[in-house]
């Protein structure tokens, strides 16, 4: 693949991201098509080496241009400080301020000092922030717990519904009931806390913890992926469980 752009297209990104962006695509991808998470599964090993291959293949093309890009950077800000330190040695012609210029030296002065009445507006849009990320990933949320109402409910069956064709691949159905079975903190939850909740890249994530009806608190993280425009639970992860306890 010589075009670039192929190469952001496999990490789902657009062409032009940020390396930043690039890194933590490359993340969530291979966290997605780690071998062990199919290792159950030897029809589907050789495609998930494939696919792996192909992400790590892209990883590294683009963090060679982003390189190649940095190297020019840094060559062109060497060349402007030697132009910089030239220009010092030279003896300086400049003429002493005028009158004329004060007034502009106030200007910026009194911009300088602006920035505090822009506080207000800044906390606004930081609430609006949260508002609107709450609002996106509602829908998200809506599934964990309705997952979680099936499991305390007892009804297995509803709660494998809900996950997504490519974890039907790896857990079936009877491993899907042991996990459960060997967390209480699914099939008992009486509450749950998240902290966290987030999109990127087409993968959702929402981190947060259960309490079961023992007062046991586990962390818990779930992602999703849309499928058919609903979402679905693609990856479950929970912690050991500790019991709570009351410090009254």
């Amino acid at each position: 693949m010589d075009n670039i752009n192929s190469y952001y297209k496999i990490l789902g990104l657009e062409p032009g991201a940020s390396q930043e962006q690039v890194k933590q695509a490359y993340r969530d991808l291979v966290r997605v098509w780690h071998p062990d998470r199919y290792a159950h599964d030897s029809l589907l090993q050789e495609k998930v080496q494939e696919k792996l291959k192909e992400i790590n293949d892209a990883y590294e093309k683009i963090n060679n241009i982003h390189s190649s890009y940095a190297k020019e950077s840094q060559e062109e800000k060497r060349k402007d400080y030697q132009s910089e330190q030239k220009s010092h040695d030279e003896p300086s012609q400049r003429e002493p301020k005028s009158e004329e210029s004060k007034p502009a030296e106030r200007s910026s002065t009194f911009f300088k000092n602006s920035w505090i009445y822009l506080i207000p507006f800044i906390i606004l849009l930081i609430i609006l922030a949260v508002g609107l990320a709450l609002y996106f990933t509602a829908d998200m949320v809506g599934v964990v717990e309705k997952q979680l109402a099936l499991l305390r409910q007892g009804d297995i069956n509803g709660a494998y519904g809900l996950t997504s064709k490519d974890f039907q691949k790896a857990t079936s159905l009877e491993k899907f009931t042991a996990f459960v079975k060997a967390y209480p903190s699914l099939s008992q939850n009486q509450g749950h806390t998240f902290t966290t909740r987030s999109i990127e890249n087409s993968i959702g994530t929402v981190k947060g913890t259960l309490a079961a009806k023992d007062g046991a608190v586990t962390p818990v993280e779930f992602q999703l992926v849309k499928e058919q425009g609903e979402w679905r639970i693609l990856f479950i992860k929970l912690r050991a469980t500790g019991a709570a306890t009351d410090n009254k």
